[in-house]
């Protein structure tokens, strides 16, 4: 039984049922690297908008980033969310430009 697995189900389900309903399947990331990883993206359109929600396939070497997630309250509900220091271990593995940006606001290391 893979827990990961039918938690990510049960997640797209309540995500279809609030209206993410594109489904662009499993994405593969770093395939050729030490980090090999997925994600399966939902969208929904909002206006002329298209918002995107990623659902990480969690591969082994992320499992200490879920496992440090921290509570957070957004509008009344309690969520669990990566922790900013899970983020930049995640950003670094990414490695992409837009990442090292990212990385750079989230740490306060830009100029701006």
């Amino acid at each position: 039984m893979d827990l990961h697995r039918e938690l990510r189900e049960l997640i797209a389900t309540t995500a279809r049922g609030l209206g993410f309903t594109l489904d662009a399947g499993l994405l593969p990331f770093g395939v050729k690297g030490p980090h090999a990883r997925e994600i399966r993206r939902l969208s929904k359109v909002v206006g002329k908008e298209i918002l995107p929600l990623d659902l990480l396939v969690l591969p082994s070497f992320l499992e200490d980033v879920w496992l440090s997630r921290e509570n957070f309250e957004w509008e009344g509900r309690r969520l669990k969310v990566v922790s900013a220091e899970g983020l930049a271990t995640m950003k670094r593995i990414a490695g992409r430009a837009q990442d090292k940006a990212d990385l750079e606001r989230l740490l306060g290391t830009d100029d701006d």
